[in-house]
């Protein structure tokens, strides 16, 4: 009779081999975009969109893996992955040619770098508390990140209210310790005022386009 074979003997190796396998999927899915794009195959916004939030899902993945899997060129070539293009892309950090961005909006100065970063930093955000990291050490960092690229982006329509509703969440945690958590309630309140603000500022960058 056949044996099962496991791969982990506990939870915390589940979840381990869990965030590697997202991560290796991560890799392969940015290497095929990056390569789409090369060949044009692809629209730029859409391009941009998806790069964006394999960006920040990388990001995400590889702060979970900090202590495993501290170089993710030595990940690439451990599970021999060819993932040249998506590894160029994550040095950079941002999407390729996000200079064609700026030439399709009416706002020339809303620096498409900067609008990057914003995206990718709500995306890093969400997963973060999709993923139950709800601890003020945790979120702070996350939450200064976002607000600083924010700040980047002076132009942005009064009716934005992302700053100012970061800038609150920020007072919360403040007056938290740092290893204290959010509750149930507070994390359902975050998650929706960062879904809000962020399909608010999609809205913005759609009306500039």
């Amino acid at each position: 009779m056949d044996q099962e074979i496991r791969l982990y003997r506990n939870f915390k190796e589940r979840e381990e081999y869990d965030n590697q396998a997202n991560l290796y999927s991560i890799l392969n899915s940015l290497e095929l975009l990056e390569r789409a794009h090369i060949r044009d195959s692809i629209d730029q916004d859409e391009y941009f969109t998806t790069c964006t939030k394999l960006l920040g899902q990388f990001k995400t993945t590889s702060e979970l893996l900090k202590n495993t899997v501290p170089d993710i060129e030595e990940f690439a070539k451990r599970y021999k992955l060819n993932c040249s293009a998506a590894l160029s892309r994550i040095a950079a950090g941002v999407p390729n040619d996000y200079e064609k961005l700026s030439s399709k909006t009416s706002v020339p100065t809303l620096n498409p770098k900067f609008v990057a970063q914003v995206v990718q930093s709500y995306i890093t955000l969400m997963d973060s508390i999709k993923l139950n990291m709800v601890a003020v050490d945790e979120l702070h960092p996350l939450l200064s990140d976002l607000i600083q690229y924010i700040d980047k982006l002076p132009q942005l329509p009064k009716e934005f209210t992302g700053r100012s509703v970061i800038t609150d969440w920020l007072i919360v945690l403040n007056r938290m310790k740092a290893s204290e958590c959010l509750d149930d309630d507070q994390i359902r309140e975050l998650s929706f005022d960062l879904e809000k603000t962020y399909n608010q500022f999609h809205r913005i960058l759609e009306e500039n386009q």
